[in-house]
């Protein structure tokens, strides 16, 4: 999710400009509002011309450049206002932003960096900076800076849900489960939280605890087709088999075309012993796999059913 710091600057606050640059500041604000970017970006080059020093005119005209889809454009005009004023906050944290967004990692890092250097209390910049290190593989940097951001402000939710996932990708559960549950219990409609601690429950076998969370999170999105997946694969495991075969069901006709889900059915039949069907099932996710290009998932399906036949 593209998360951007736009700066919106009353006239009245704003400091010495030019005779006649204040209008183009106001037009181009009020097109960026409204979400008319392109005259936005014609405004604000206007102002520009009159006021080529003025920040916070280079962060927003760069701003609407990247929601218009010119990222290089937009990066130019961040480190515009970056020469003006290398601690220009704003500037930094959607610089750094478009460059997380935009998966140059290394990149991120250093305008990050910058950000914290210039406000050590900045949460939501810790809570980014941990997801830069945890993409360049370097996770105890990504816990170390995550637990900053905590620590300067214990009610930051994105934080302890990342946390979570950092721990669960390093199969350390029971500490997932403290951070996911944080997360679930600061926001109770945070549906990718409740499905990660689900996940770590399962993990774990607590099948029950799992079941439990999945249940609260279609209660909340009754279309939530990972969440039927999962929840399928969970009575699986309490060998629940009519349950998971409903459930699994039922999410295929949510989305047909969820190959997960025909591959959690075959083990169902698997399970069961009904082999027809569960090669049937299979060949099925097989397909859908090939078509949307998972040929590594397609070939998996495909030595599993060899050494079935």
């Amino acid at each position: 999710m593209k998360k951007y710091l736009w700066v919106i600057l009353l006239l009245l606050a704003m400091p010495y400009t030019a005779e006649g640059a204040e209008p183009s500041f106001e037009k181009g604000w009020a097109y960026q509002d409204s979400g008319n970017f392109d005259k936005a970006i014609e405004e604000y080059k206007n102002f520009i011309q009159i006021e080529p020093k003025n920040i916070d005119a280079y962060t927003n005209l760069a701003n609407c450049l990247i929601e218009t889809g010119k990222d290089d454009e937009g990066i130019f005009f961040y480190k515009k206002a970056l020469m003006i004023d290398p601690r220009a906050e704003n500037a930094n944290y959607n610089l750094a932003s478009v460059y997380l967004d935009l998966e140059k990692y290394t990149d991120a890092l250093v305008y990050f960096l910058k950000l914290i250097a210039v406000n050590p209390n900045d949460a939501e910049a810790y809570s980014q900076l941990g997801i830069v290190y945890d993409n360049l593989g370097q996770q105890d940097k990504a816990i170390e800076v995550l637990l900053k951001a905590i620590g300067v402000d214990s009610d930051f939710v994105d934080a302890y849900f990342n946390l979570g996932t950092i721990y669960q990708d390093q199969e350390q559960d029971e500490k997932a489960i403290i951070y996911l549950e944080k997360a679930v219990q600061l926001n109770p409609e945070f549906i990718d939280a409740y499905i990660n601690l689900a996940n770590s429950y399962a993990f774990l076998e607590q099948y029950e605890k799992a079941e439990e969370v999945y249940v609260k999170v279609l209660a909340k999105e009754a279309d939530n087709v990972v969440a039927h997946n999962n929840m399928g694969q969970v009575y699986t495991a309490l060998e629940k088999f009519d349950e998971a075969k409903a459930i699994l069901k039922k999410s295929i006709a949510i989305d047909p075309d969820y190959p997960e889900s025909y591959l959690f059915l075959a083990d169902v039949y698997n399970a069961l012993g009904n082999y027809g069907l569960y090669h049937v099932n299979l060949l099925k996710a097989k397909e859908l796999m090939e078509a949307q290009e998972d040929y590594e998932g397609a070939q998996e399906i495909e030595e599993e059913l060899t050494l079935n036949d």
